[in-house]
């Protein structure tokens, strides 16, 4: 019978034009031809009307089986092939396939045939009908409606299994697991997940026939179908619901949820993190999966091969779930992963404090102390001081172990009920919000306010100080030592370089002592912009005193005892100071050059004269202006005489091995940030006749540490390589620097992996051929 079904409705089909459709009378169409294919056999009418829907070319037709199938599927017959797969019966062929066991071949094809055809079908629709196709037909609503046939049926399901009734949802996982890798997962879990998170909540069957539908799930399909899951999922509970212990029976599950989706991809939603490690550690037997999980994130977090060559956001997503699983950490597991956990957690940390970047150090404090107290609260607890930025203030609260959204519900509304029903407690009460105001006896509602009267204007005034800002450098070097009044060392840092820069002579007799004094003070009261003012003022002592400030500051340099940032801090001084005393004064060039200024009033004839001279200047021609502008005086250089103790004592005792940096290893930081200051201060020596010993030495320190292992370095060789070109006059660098100048172009040339190394060697070469001083310029141009 089936098989004269099929033939029938082949040669029906076959039929259908548009002139045969005009014989019938209207209203005949359903009940002489439609009705063999919405109420004959529910899968062999489907697969026809898919098969001649991509098998034909006519416009006509295309349209009715569009017509027919948008019927069909909307109607009952689509249930009935849905529910029809998912019903065990006794010796039938159909119970191998549900059983897995796959003893029919026929049955198997029919199965993975009605799957491609309802999964693939608005890709069938749009491929054929393009334009004319119907609007169900769209994911956005064909998607959802299969979707809810899907809860239909489970429904079904689960009132037979209540009844001790077998069946099977193998066939519906397979269909969910097509419908998810073709690129519909987000719309078919926005439509089942709800609705499974109400149902799962209390009840154990619904949970055991949803985690066999998720088991029927291929591989090949399972991560287009979990990622979704997690993505949408509002709490990990529902993962537990959902997946139970399916985690340690799936392989494949297993490898996507604890390396795929932790480790080689990232997602900027956290709560995907905070699921798939919920999951793994509050689900009984999946908490080794867990710890083990703990242990592989702190070793690819702590790699400093992992870290150089990690993308940001990868790196970043890692630190996230690193945080989340301490938020999970229990009592029990704390006293035996505490070892464990500190051994892989040391080595990582100290490698990201070594890293050139602020954003990396920053995350390394951050784990370091996170992890350390939740594993350790009792012991010695780490503290770093690092910017509260939005971005750290996220991760903090990724150690709060997130809530169930469902069960906030529903103590909001049972608040709300308590509120309607007029039961008022002492806990209800204040989470109202609203305060009556009180009523007195006299029957008096409002109260005697104050909010009427106008406030006073309060924009000009002055704040008044309680300790007096020192006039004298003595005074303010004695205010600056003072640890235990705040409030003067506030007031003595905040006119430091305005006293310095106003009484020079007084600052040069104690400059080198208030240095030391600026150096080693620390920000222990919090004075405002406390940085800023610490800096200026050693700025302006450099700039005054620069033979015995320079030489103090690159001796100390090297010294033990210092911390990084005391070192960048001194860098930062002499290159500033190098750089200000470079420039001409200003102030002293225009006083000499035109002398004090007097002022001129203007004479009644000044206006008829300027008139009468621009008609004059309009009509004369002039064949040379001469020059327009007036000649700068000439101004002594004040960096001439002290750039040798900015630039070789600087670089003096760069190979001593006793001192307390370990400028090739750990300290490769300070290592880049010296190298940029030694190039700005040979930049600043541009015109004076030392520049070229202080190129010659560059050079010679660039080719002992052309191969150094960390990028930061090189780039800040590469930066003083092209100060020495820039700095250096062109005879010198063709006669006493011709044989550097030629090591250092071979070793760019192979170490060419960026457009400034190429641009760089170009013009290098172009300035040892030329001799040409304007090619200077242009190389700074080209290398911005």
């Amino acid at each position: 019978m089936d098989r004269h079904y099929v033939h029938f409705t082949e040669f029906l089909l076959s039929r259908v034009t548009a002139d045969w459709q005009g014989k019938l009378a209207r209203g005949q169409t359903g009940s002489v031809f439609d009705v063999f294919f919405l109420h004959g056999a529910p899968v062999d009418s489907f697969t026809l009307l898919c098969g001649a829907l991509a098998g034909s070319s006519c416009d006509f037709k295309l349209r009715k089986c569009q017509s027919l199938l948008e019927t069909f599927v909307r109607g009952d017959s689509f249930d009935q092939v849905l529910s029809e797969r998912c019903v065990k019966v006794k010796g039938h062929s159909r119970e191998a396939w549900l059983e897995g066991r796959r003893v029919n071949s026929y049955e198997h094809q029919l199965q993975d045939k009605l799957v491609s055809l309802i999964a693939t079908l608005p890709d069938r629709m749009a491929g054929q009908l393009k334009a004319n196709t119907s609007d169900f037909f769209f994911p956005s609503s064909y998607v959802p409606h299969v979707a809810a046939k899907l809860i239909v049926l489970l429904k079904k399901l689960h009132s037979q299994l209540r009844t001790s009734h077998d069946c099977s949802v193998a066939f519906l996982g397979h269909l969910l697991g097509k419908m998810c890798i073709t690129g519909h997962g987000e719309a078919m879990w926005s439509s089942l997940l709800p609705v499974f998170v109400h149902l799962t909540r209390d009840d154990f069957l619904w949970r055991r026939l949803l985690s066999a539908l998720l088991t029927g799930i291929s591989d090949h399909c399972l991560e287009s179908t979990v990622v979704p899951l997690v993505k949408l999922a509002p709490w990990y509970g529902v993962l537990t619901n959902l997946l139970g212990q399916q985690v340690l029976t799936s392989q494949k599950l297993q490898y996507i949820l604890t390396n795929k989706l932790l480790l080689l991809r990232h997602f900027p939603q956290s709560l995907v993190l905070q699921n798939i490690i919920g999951y793994l550690a509050t689900s009984g037997d999946t908490v080794s999966l867990y710890i083990k999980v703990f242990h592989k994130l702190l070793q690819v977090w702590g790699d400093v091969s992992a870290l150089q060559h990690t993308s940001c956001e990868q790196h970043l997503y890692i630190t996230k779930a690193i945080l989340v699983c301490t938020s999970f950490i229990d009592e029990d597991n704390k006293s035996v992963l505490r070892s464990e956990l500190l051994s892989e957690l040391l080595p990582g940390l100290q490698s990201h404090l070594d890293s050139a970047l602020s954003s990396v150090r920053t995350l390394g404090m951050v784990v370091g102390e996170s992890v350390t107290a939740a594993i350790d609260p009792d012991g010695q607890k780490l503290s770093f001081q690092y910017e509260q930025t939005e971005e750290t203030r996220d991760l903090l609260t990724l150690l709060r172990r997130p809530e169930d959204p469902g069960v906030a519900e529903d103590d909001k509304c049972d608040d709300a009920g308590g509120l309607e029903t007029g039961v008022t407690t002492d806990e209800t009460a204040p989470s109202s919000g609203v305060l009556e105001p009180p009523v007195s006896s006299a029957g008096e509602t409002q109260l005697d306010s104050d909010d009427d009267l106008e406030p006073y204007d309060m924009s000009n005034d002055v704040k008044v100080e309680k300790v007096k800002a020192p006039k004298y450098i003595r005074d303010c070097l004695e205010g600056l030592v003072c640890s235990d009044d705040p409030e003067r060392v506030a007031a003595c840092l905040r006119v430091t370089e305005q006293l310095v820069r106003q009484h020079p002579g007084s600052a040069e007799q104690n400059a080198v002592e208030l240095t030391k004094v600026l150096l080693h003070l620390q920000d222990s009261c919090g004075v405002e912009m406390f940085t800023q003012h610490r800096y200026q003022a050693m700025v302006a002592l450099a700039v005054t005193a620069p033979a015995e400030v320079a030489e103090y500051l690159c001796h100390e340099f090297y010294e033990r005892n210092y911390n990084v940032r005391q070192r960048l801090d001194m860098l930062e001084v002499v290159a500033a100071a190098a750089q200000e005393l470079s420039q001409p004064d200003t102030s002293q060039c225009l006083q000499k050059s035109i002398g004090p200024i007097q002022p001129v009033s203007p004479g009644p004839d000044d206006d008829w004269r300027e008139i009468v001279q621009r008609r004059i200047d309009a009509k004369t021609r002039r064949f040379g202006k001469g020059r327009q502008k007036a000649i700068a005086p000439p101004t002594l250089n004040r960096f001439a005489p002290v750039a040798g103790h900015f630039f070789f004592s600087l670089v003096a005792n760069f190979d001593q091995r006793d001192m307390g940096l370990d400028l090739e290893g750990r300290d490769h930081l300070v290592l880049g940030r010296l190298l940029y200051t030694l190039g700005v201060v040979i930049h600043a020596a541009v015109s004076l006749p030392v520049v070229g010993r202080m190129g010659k030495v560059m050079l010679e320190l660039v080719w002992c540490l052309r191969y150094h292992s960390q990028p930061a370095v090189r780039q800040a060789l590469l930066f003083a390589v092209t100060m020495v070109i820039l700095s250096v006059p062109t005879h010198l660098l063709m006669s006493d620097l011709q044989e550097d100048i030629t090591e250092t172009r071979g070793w760019l040339e192979g170490e060419s992996i960026s457009l400034i190394c190429h641009t760089l060697i170009y013009w290098a070469a172009h300035i040892m051929m030329s001799q040409c001083e304007m090619c200077v310029q242009d190389l700074f141009t080209d290398t911005g």
